[in-house]
């Protein structure tokens, strides 16, 4: 499952994107936040996503 949010941190409000995956009992996350300039695009990198699915394999 992916979703998108806006979160705030340190009292500024920003956009966020988090990965959820499951097998089993096992939940794991990746998330992502941009850097600089909001407008660009970003995502959770899928190397990570890859990896965290192999570990739970």
């Amino acid at each position: 499952m992916a979703l998108g949010a806006v979160v705030e941190r340190n009292g500024a409000k920003g956009p966020a994107k988090v990965v959820v995956f499951r097998k089993g009992s096992s939940v794991g996350y990746g998330s992502a936040v941009p850097e600089g300039r909001v407008g660009k695009g970003f995502a959770v990198p899928s190397a990570v996503v890859d990896a965290q699915l192999a570990k739970l394999s």
